[in-house]
């Protein structure tokens, strides 16, 4: 008889536990309902959006930098795909056309950069003028070695 009630228990309790699930569900559905979103008109999709940033050649990644140099040799505009393949040509296609889409993000919010087509970018005024200034100078001349120590023992002391 007891093994009786203990499967009536048992069986009992999957039926509640059973019954329990849909309940909590939906009562989480019952809950407040949540507002629609509220959709822009002129919402961007480029993932270009956002304020300006202060951006100098100092804090750009290396790969912004690589883009930023394409960009600087050639005065047209560049597509994407080409931008991939002048800068990161060691990698696979997808994975450079990937970190120049995510270069130029930065850079077209930095203003180093701006969206001329579909996927066509060109470097800016503004980021033609701060690549030129922070170029490095020139290295100096070489100057005359400096004298050999038989050289300025060989000169009299006075």
């Amino acid at each position: 008889m007891a093994a009786k009630k203990k499967s009536a228990k048992k069986s009992a309790k999957k039926e509640k536990k059973a019954t329990a699930k849909p309940r909590k569900a939906a009562a989480k559905r019952a809950a407040a309902p949540k507002a629609p979103k509220k959709k822009r008109a002129a919402s961007p999709t480029s993932g270009q959006s956002g304020p300006s940033l202060d951006l100098t050649k100092d804090k750009l990644n290396d790969k912004e930098q690589r883009v930023v140099k394409v960009l600087f040799e050639d005065a047209n505009p560049v597509a994407i795909n080409a931008l991939a393949t002048n800068c990161f040509s060691s990698q696979p296609a997808k994975t450079a056309n990937s970190w120049v889409r995510n270069s130029l993000r930065r850079l077209a919010r930095g203003k180093w950069t701006e969206k001329v087509g579909k996927g066509t970018y060109r470097l800016t005024d503004l980021g033609r003028q701060r690549w030129e200034n922070s170029a490095p100078a020139a290295a100096p001349a070489e100057e005359a070695p400096p004298e050999t120590p038989a050289e300025e023992t060989a000169q009299p002391s006075a």
